[in-house]
């Protein structure tokens, strides 16, 4: 959702920016880890969401990558968060926080 939002600005994984890598197939796509940083530094979301979007970052690597199992509690906590970016990338005045 944040990468379709900021693309409406005429914001795209480039070459350009130190922010996205290049793909095999010479395609560009923004290092999910410091996405929030781009975001935070182009004014899209504050420091507070930043570290929200690190939350929900931390919890898909989690649930893709380790065999520990994601609680219940944790499960809820980022679709709350989720909910919340998508509530805020869909309207013309988000709040940065």
């Amino acid at each position: 959702m944040a990468w379709y939002y900021v693309g409406l600005y005429g914001f795209h994984p480039s070459s350009e920016s130190i922010y996205s890598r290049r793909t095999v197939d010479g395609n560009h796509y923004w290092k999910h880890y410091e996405f929030p940083v781009f975001l935070n530094e182009e004014g899209f979301i504050g420091p507070a969401q930043m570290e929200k979007l690190e939350v929900l970052r931390q919890s898909r690597t989690k649930a893709d990558y380790y065999s520990e199992e994601i609680e219940e509690e944790e499960a809820k906590h980022s679709v709350r968060i989720a909910y919340e970016f998508i509530e805020f990338f869909s309207t013309e005045e988000g709040r940065i926080e």
